[in-house]
């Protein structure tokens, strides 16, 4: 998607409106790769339990960005603007400084995960022992996190019962930051609207970040 709004950019086309998620997909119940990862001969990504919670608030966050530019106008009055089909609350110029602000997020979010993925040691292509040995590092690791959590008492900090990145954490502070920049730009690109206050931050508080 990144890249989608790079070239359009270059060749000073429209920005796109619509986020295009690819789901990932088996075609076959014996595939250890998903379809995408066989197709480019990658590496299917193992479960990071440590950064859950960051990957289910982004995939919340997508869904609620999705739901947010698909909102229709059904005022009897409401204008159909070019290139859209059906009348929107928002603008056609705010959807698509919504994506990009997502598409942007995204960028951050891989890289954060690659951190991590940097961070304990299974990034990369390695054979299959050592694999499976960093693997249950990391599930030590985990286990470690998981009894720290119950120690202090915090588990009241965890609603969604799943582990996010921790102060100290590779990449920790760039993904907060990202977060914080997102936010920004949401608000930029919807004041620059003329979008009531009340709507924007109701628009904020609404995202699961």
């Amino acid at each position: 998607m990144h890249k989608a709004i790079v070239d359009a950019e270059a060749m000073g086309a429209a920005l796109p409106i619509k986020w295009n998620s690819v789901p990932c997909t088996f075609a076959s119940a014996n595939q250890r790769r998903c379809d995408l990862c066989e197709e480019q001969n990658r590496n299917c990504q193992p479960t990071l339990e440590m950064i859950d919670g960051n990957i289910k608030g982004m995939d919340a966050t997508i869904s609620n960005i999705r739901d947010l530019i698909d909102i229709q106008d059904q005022s009897p009055a409401a204008a159909i603007e070019e290139g859209d089909d059906v009348p929107h609350i928002l603008p056609r110029s705010t959807r698509a400084g919504i994506v990009k602000a997502l598409a942007k997020l995204g960028e951050a979010f891989n890289e954060m995960v690659t951190s991590h993925l940097r961070e304990h040691g299974l990034l990369g292509s390695f054979g299959q022992d050592v694999m499976q040995s960093r693997e249950n590092t990391y599930q030590d690791n985990v286990a470690a996190r998981w009894e720290g959590i119950y120690q202090l008492g915090l588990l009241a900090w965890l609603p969604s019962g799943s582990l996010r990145l921790h102060a100290g954490d590779d990449g920790f502070r760039e993904w907060n930051n990202a977060v914080q920049e997102f936010y920004r730009d949401i608000t930029h690109v919807m004041e620059q609207s003329n979008i009531a206050q009340a709507d924007i931050s109701a628009t904020l508080n609404n995202l699961p970040m």
